[in-house]
């Protein structure tokens, strides 16, 4: 940490003490009191601004007040969350634009579900980050949410887009989000609300999102874990079509035929989660392996996959294709530290009713290891 006085600066109080004296010297003595920096007043403006982004907007809109040097510390914050209910006054986004002059990435969340929010609450918070503003997360029950959003549709500047549990007028209002945001790489949507009932989306409108996302080209991560691609697959293998810069895809349900489009279009993919339980038949393992042969998969997360036999056959041919594909890729790249597999699967992959929890886990765990070299790869599975 250092000398504290090589980080903080000695404070004095010059204090004037009247006296009932005759003299003018005794009558105004000064005294000058040594006050000592306190513990966190040592830390350097970097390491004051990262404890205080643990804070919500609120808090470091008061901390900001302590002094020039905690102004300054929460200045340099990149990151707020900031949460928004019907209590909020609007003076406060008046606050942000003075206190947050760096600020280029915004957590906003409704912490009232059973309310709707003024959308022109968040509208004025987002306002003075428009034009700067990088990775924006938004989430809670606002209601028509694309007024508020409307400012950022002629806004370039994003890389990271997450909406949960986000209310729309109509599914024109989300499209229009999508349009302008060509260099956006990290997209994570659940599925959205629309109208003034706050409907799910309709077979059209699953058509008209996945055709406006798969026009997102530098997307690297797309999560959509609560989406069923089986809704529509012709539509939902269009949309990964022009993705072919995707490195991460989590998604709630998909089968063999969605699959097999991923491993068509998205030769870079490193990481695949299929977060929700699969209609039986849909998805099976001819359809995972032809992602893990087809991409570069490291991260395979596959739960609630039904297989047949004990299930060790299905983690041995999987670890294999995952441990070649490993170490070509290490080959190929200048990283010194040694390639990690990842690998969830779940009990589901034995078939035998007849086997114990313990058994299947054992079998699955030693067909991993005894085709995998610990010395040059590392593998974490976990079977649940």
């Amino acid at each position: 940490m250092g000398n504290c006085s090589t980080v903080a600066k000695e404070q004095k109080i010059i204090t004037m003490i009247t006296t009932t004296g005759t003299t003018e010297d005794e009558q105004n003595i000064v005294q000058s009191t040594l006050i000592k920096p306190g513990p966190i007043n040592c830390l350097r403006p970097e390491s004051i601004a990262h404890i205080l982004s643990f804070l919500e907007f609120d808090d470091l809109t008061n901390c900001s007040c302590v002094s020039t040097d905690w102004m300054d510390a929460v200045s340099k914050l990149d990151i707020v969350q900031r949460s928004i209910n019907v209590h909020n006054e609007p003076r406060r986004s008046k606050v942000a634009r003075r206190r947050f002059a760096h600020l280029d990435s915004v957590v906003i969340v409704c912490d009232e579900m059973t309310v709707t929010v003024n959308p022109v609450l968040l509208r004025r918070f987002l306002l003075p980050y428009c034009s700067t503003m990088k990775r924006l997360c938004v989430g809670g029950g606002y209601a028509f949410l694309g007024n508020a959003l409307k400012l950022l549709n002629k806004v370039n500047s994003l890389d990271s887009l997450t909406l949960y549990d986000c209310r729309f007028r109509s599914v024109s209002d989300l499209i229009e989000v999508f349009e302008t945001k060509t260099n956006l790489q990290l997209l994570r949507l659940t599925v959205p609300k629309f109208g003034a009932r706050y409907n799910p989306p309709s077979l059209r409108d699953y058509r008209q999102l996945a055709s406006s996302i798969g026009t997102l080209q530098s997307l690297k991560a797309l999560v959509l874990e609560d989406w069923d691609l089986n809704i529509d697959v012709d539509a939902m293998s269009l949309m990964f079509s022009n993705l072919h810069q995707l490195e991460a895809l989590v998604v709630g349900k998909a089968n063999d035929e969605v699959l097999t489009k991923v491993a068509e279009h998205c030769p870079n993919l490193k990481e695949l989660k299929i977060m929700g339980h699969t209609k039986a038949g849909t998805l099976t393992m001819s359809g995972v392996m032809e992602v893990v042969r087809g991409c570069r998969i490291t991260t395979l997360h596959i739960p609630y996959l039904q297989g047949y036999g004990n299930g060790a056959e299905h983690v041995r041919e999987i670890v294999q294709c995952m441990n070649t594909r490993a170490r070509i890729n290490h080959s190929e790249s200048a990283s010194k530290s040694k390639p990690t597999l990842e690998l969830t699967v779940g009990v589901r992959l034995c078939s035998d009713s007849s086997v114990s929890f313990r058994r299947k886990r054992s079998s699955m765990m030693a067909a991993a290891v005894g085709i995998v070299d610990q010395e040059k790869v590392i593998v974490d599975m976990r079977i649940v």
